[in-house]
């Protein structure tokens, strides 16, 4: 069987499907009229329909073979927004530690957190590197780490491959962190006072709220587009009254929870705009790495040329979470957030650094990268599916070009904070939309973590949220 072959039938007939020339519902030829029409083998004509199948462009029915299977609306690009932000004080944390004790329960199906399978992460490579490490230089488990900055190796393959991706930076800008939280942690320290305003996107990560949280900060929520990210001339509107606001916390790719990418024109505009108003974009690139077409988008700090904004990103979700290695780009900030980040932790294990450094340095991540891009978008798609057969008329789903989350937004006269409560009386956990704003505006949305493989149990605990929300 040639395997070109089969993916090149099979993408000719997902075109059709997408462009409207097949519709939801409709019959495909059987797999031997396939095979008379194309002039294909058998297994071929098979292959590509099975091909088909996994992408979630067609559904195989018993006795009556394959059609095209219906899909979820879209979301669509937001409106403009009339509402005009307040910046609020920010109460979320006992909220979101009570999520991840119902994560922590036997027997739940964990649909509410966004955490990869463990099973996807290449734990017997990085034990080998780790004792490699080890040998190479003992004294990296003796030595007491006193270098805020990080481990020399690890921050000069991370520059060159930020460089690879658009954004150049040396070496010696970056600072090793122990995860992104504490990267954002630091930045936030090194540039707000207790009572400042640090705009974000609505919707957001929750957790970056109970970062603003813990800092004494208020959040002003910006309407965030499910495919482009927060409104430009919303930003621009909202911060013309100099002082205001201090700091910028924005996830321009593939953020958490709509999976959005900020395209390359906002994020200069963007850099431009704030820079010359005097206000700190902190941005959090921990899904930059987990695009679905493979390429890596560049970070806001690529058009930042007067040092002005912060990057932070880790390897916690494309990696390692266990390791919990992440890095930040602190321009005129640096030598403030080394400081801060020495009085707090010292340094970031340099045994973690030197072995990440070695991974990174061979070919090993991206070759894992590669691997678990591809099964993100398999998943992803494949939750979307499942969604799509599940739940009431009237749901809409995102997008992602990246990353492994799926925002769900049901009619409007849906309560998910109802349906989450429901849900996990029978063993599945979720994200209530109104995780992800300070004002509750997301009650009739969910996230999904697509981070799993999609198990029978899964499927199954779709089934039951579906039944839950009709």
């Amino acid at each position: 069987m040639d395997d070109f072959l089969y993916r090149s039938i099979g993408s000719n007939i997902a075109q059709a499907i997408v462009e409207g020339a097949l519709k939801a519902g409709d019959r495909l030829p059987s797999v031997r009229a396939l095979c008379r029409e194309r002039n294909l083998s058998l297994a071929t004509a098979l292959a590509a329909y099975r091909w088909l199948e996994m992408e979630g462009h067609i559904e195989a029915r018993p006795r009556s073979g394959y059609f095209v299977r219906a899909r979820a609306a879209p979301l669509t690009p937001s409106a403009p927004s009339h509402r005009k932000p307040q910046a609020c004080l920010i109460g979320v944390t006992a909220r979101n530690m009570r999520l991840f004790e119902t994560q922590r329960q036997p027997g739940i199906v964990p649909l509410g957190i966004a955490t990869p399978a463990a099973t996807l992460f290449p734990a017997e490579a990085l034990r080998r590197h780790l004792n490699q490490a080890a040998l190479r230089d003992p004294e990296l488990l003796t030595r007491y780490p006193t270098d805020a900055r990080g481990f020399p190796a690890f921050k000069t393959v991370l520059a060159r491959r930020l460089a690879a991706a658009g954004t150049a930076i040396a070496p010696e800008e970056i600072v090793a962190t122990a995860g992104c939280a504490e990267a954002i942690n630091l930045a936030l320290r090194a540039v707000t006072q207790p009572g400042d305003t640090v705009l974000v996107e609505a919707p957001t990560y929750y957790g970056l709220l109970q970062i603003l949280e813990t800092h004494g900060l208020k959040a002003l929520e910006i309407p965030s587009d499910p495919f482009t990210g927060p409104s430009l001339a919303a930003i621009e509107a909202a911060t013309r009254r100099p002082g205001q606001i201090q700091a910028a916390l924005l996830v321009p790719n593939f953020a958490n929870p709509t999976g959005s990418l900020m395209p390359e024109t906002t994020k200069a505009e963007l850099a431009a705009l704030l820079s010359a108003r005097g206000i700190v974009i902190i941005e959090d690139d921990v899904y930059g790495d987990m695009s679905h077409n493979g390429e890596r988008p560049p970070l806001i700090k690529r058009w930042d040329t007067e040092g002005q904004h912060i990057a932070c990103g880790s390897f916690n979700k494309s990696l390692a979470p266990g390791l919990r290695v992440g890095w930040m780009v602190a321009g005129r900030y640096r030598q403030k957030i080394e400081g801060l980040k020495f009085e707090s932790t010292n340094a970031t294990p340099p045994i973690l650094q030197a072995a990440l450094a070695a991974y990174l340095d061979n070919g090993g991540f991206d070759r894992h990268l590669s691997r678990l891009r591809e099964q993100f978008r398999r998943q992803t798609a494949r939750m979307a599916q499942l969604v799509t057969a599940n739940f009431p008329a009237g749901t809409r789903l995102s997008d992602p070009k990246g990353g492994f989350v799926l925002w769900v937004e049901l009619p409007p006269e849906y309560n998910t904070d109802l349906l989450a409560e429901r849900a996990l009386a029978q063993g599945v956990a979720i994200a209530p939309g109104s995780l992800f704003s300070l004002d509750g505006r997301f009650r009739h949305c969910l996230r999904l973590n697509c981070g799993h493989p999609v198990s029978p149990a899964i499927e199954a605990a779709i089934e039951t949220l579906g039944q839950l929300a009709r």
